[in-house]
């Protein structure tokens, strides 16, 4: 009956056992879900975030910096390639004069009158890229790239720093959520090992008491035999002496009755 009672009680123990198991194994699968939501969230979070650069860059760095260049190239355009060209159509204008006036002759004369005229046009671009070089580009520098650089300086920054700090914090406190669960998951883990050894321990302690008392009911069992068999054996030795001695009195009886029936008769027949 023990026994029984023992099978009954692995059997309880290993139903619990595989109860826990599959809730054990159901908590792991929803925080393995968990974690695929916030891989999804923070490659999402990613994504906005690449956005959110990529407009705040064409906002504050590529628009203004196209518009300052569209400036200066109009400023160029004004102050150096036009003035260039102009000079450039005066002397098409008083080679084609001269070409005309010659009817296609052209004397060394008029190309000698002609000289100085080029050396001063040359001159004069000379003193324009002089003029552009440590004057208008200087001008240039102080007008629209510094106040360019510090506005993009001031505005950028801040809003980079801001932006930064928001992706870490948020960063920060998903690996604090999932360090947490990690944590739970360890515990739990830990847990339901420490759980299984002390069931199983506490059901092999059954089984050795019960094996146990199975052995002292089996020793004092045999005892009993060995006792009823010693009781049998000398009961039959008993039996048997009585034995001996009732056939021995009934050997003697005969004996005396066979004897006493000659005499009854006279013993003429011996």
């Amino acid at each position: 009956m023990e026994t029984l009672n023992v099978l009954f009680g692995l059997y309880i123990t290993e139903e619990q056992t595989r109860k826990k198991q599959e809730d054990f194994q159901k908590h792991i699968t929803s925080i393995e879900e968990r974690i695929a939501s916030w891989t999804v969230s923070l490659s999402r979070e990613a994504i906005d975030r690449e956005a959110a650069n990529a407009s705040l860059i064409e906002e504050s760095v590529n628009i203004p910096i196209e518009e300052r260049v569209k400036q200066i190239a109009e400023t160029i355009d004004v102050n150096m390639v036009q003035r260039i060209c102009r000079v450039s159509n005066n002397n098409d204008e008083n080679t084609g004069e001269t070409k005309e006036a010659g009817i296609g002759e052209i004397d060394g004369n008029i190309i000698t009158s002609e000289l100085p005229k080029l050396e001063e046009c040359a001159s004069n671009v000379q003193k324009g890229m002089l003029q552009f070089e440590h004057e208008t580009f200087v001008e240039f520098q102080s007008q629209y790239f510094r106040p360019l650089e510090d506005a993009l300086t001031k505005k950028t920054r801040p809003m980079m720093q801001n932006e930064s700090t928001k992706s870490e914090k948020r960063q920060a406190a998903t690996v604090r959520r999932f360090e947490s669960h990690a944590g739970d998951v360890a515990r739990g883990r830990h847990e339901e090992k420490a759980r299984r050894i002390a069931t199983l321990a506490a059901v092999e302690r059954q089984v050795l008491d019960a094996a146990s008392g199975d052995e002292k009911r089996a020793s004092h069992f045999l005892e009993e035999v060995y006792a009823m068999k010693n009781m049998i054996l000398k009961e039959r030795r008993e039996r048997q002496k009585q034995d001996a001695i009732i056939v021995d009195a009934i050997v003697r009886t005969q004996e005396l009755m066979r004897k006493s029936v000659l005499e009854s008769f006279g013993g003429s027949s011996v």
